[in-house]
């Protein structure tokens, strides 16, 4: 493997560690509400009841994390190619 390769793939290496950083921020940000949200309910047969505002931090969760992994793998395609 050349020494540029090698950079190439530290430097992809770096970006990628440093996306999931940022999502473990995100994540943690929000983890306070989820656990609130998620305490047991009185009675164990009752079914846990999921709130819009939880389902709407858990679905921007996921879709910024696609969207990070999917420019990693972008950043990956475009220095291949170089």
């Amino acid at each position: 493997m050349s020494q540029s390769q090698r950079e190439l793939r530290h430097t992809a290496a770096q970006s990628f560690i440093e996306s999931l950083n940022q999502l473990e921020m995100q994540l943690k940000t929000s983890e306070p509400e989820a656990v609130e949200a998620k305490q047991l309910p009185d009675s164990a047969d009752e079914p846990e009841k999921t709130t819009a505002k939880e389902t709407t931090a858990e679905e921007t969760a996921f879709a910024e994390a696609a969207a990070d992994i999917e420019q990693f793998m972008q950043a990956q395609n475009t220095q291949t190619e170089v």
